[in-house]
């Protein structure tokens, strides 16, 4: 997978389309991590938690927003 990431590419994104974004970078990382010497494991590993944490927020505010739609 070849990401080449533009912070522009979020501005036009819904925030379903933004969470799902953010899960696919979280893959990505989980996958380099565990191929990746220790040094660099770091690295992805903070990635991981960041994009989680990323997506985690907007699911979260998603779900409180005054439009989000009843379950």
């Amino acid at each position: 997978m070849t990401h080449n990431f533009t912070s522009a590419e979020f501005l036009h994104l819904s925030p379903e389309e933004l969470i799902a974004k953010c899960r696919e970078y979280q893959a990505e990382a989980e996958r380099l991590a565990a191929t990746a010497n220790s040094e660099r494991r770091k690295v992805y590993l903070y990635l991981v938690m960041e994009w989680s944490a990323l997506a985690d927020e907007i699911e979260g505010a998603l779900q409180q927003s005054p439009y989000a739609q009843a379950a």
